[in-house]
This record gives C-alpha cells, sequence and structure tokens, in this order.
C-alpha cells in the first residue's frame, strides 16, 4: 500500500580517518509521521547502543514529513575502539519499530563496517 509512511537511512559518505558517518534519514512515504509518537532513532556500535534520541526530543525531525529528508553526520569517539578490532558502527530511524505500518521496514538502517 503506497498510502504509508517510509521512513529511511542511507548512507552518504564514511570517513575512516575522521570516523565521521555522513547520512541522511527521511520519509519516502505518502503519509508523515507525527514526532509526538514514541519513536526512536538508535546508534550502535557492534549491537552496542551509543545513543537514543527520541522523536518527541530530536530538535530537527523534518525528515518526517511525507517527501522530506535530512543530512546528519556522526562522529564515534576512538576512545571507545580498540586498534586491530573490527566493528559495525549502524543507524537506524525507527529503531523501535514505532511505526508498525511502513512500506519498508529493510531500509530503516545503514551499517559500516570497518576494522581501526
Amino acid at each position: 500500500d503506497g498510502d504509508l509512511p517510509d521512513l529511511y537511512t542511507s548512507e552518504t559518505a564514511w570517513d575512516q580517518d575522521t570516523l565521521t558517518l555522513d547520512y541522511e534519514i527521511g520519509n519516502s512515504g505518502q503519509i508523515s509521521v507525527l514526532a509526538f509518537w514514541d519513536g526512536a532513532n538508535e546508534i550502535t556500535l557492534n549491537s552496542e547502543s551509543l545513543g537514543i534520541t527520541k522523536w518527541s526530543a530530536d530538535s530537527s525531525n523534518t525528515y518526517m514529513n511525507s517527501g522530506s529528508s535530512e543530512a546528519r553526520s556522526y562522529s564515534l569517539d576512538a576512545s571507545l575502539l580498540t586498534e586491530g578490532e573490527s566493528y559495525n558502527l549502524e543507524i537506524c530511524t525507527d529503531s523501535k519499530n514505532a511505526i508498525a505500518s511502513e512500506i519498508s521496514e529493510s531500509n530503516n538502517c545503514v551499517e559500516v563496517s570497518f576494522t581501526y
């Protein structure tokens, strides 16, 4: 059904030297998502949460409007890493599946794998 929201996260650039992930979050669906819904965006490193932003507390949530998106950036703290180890950095929109019906659930996260 096309009359649903479709929140997504997509990678735009990964800089291994600065440990910075540039990404885009948006809603490519036909229906806007309301910020007061109990949703959240989450960043994890090897499945350990580094932070959750509730939609109601997000300083900018225009990406939730139908057809809208926002460019964002996340810099990983190098003190969390051990040299020579492999990591998976994941950023998810609607990480707690507050939106039960979306066009696609498979595009809510973007993951970058790297060795430090």
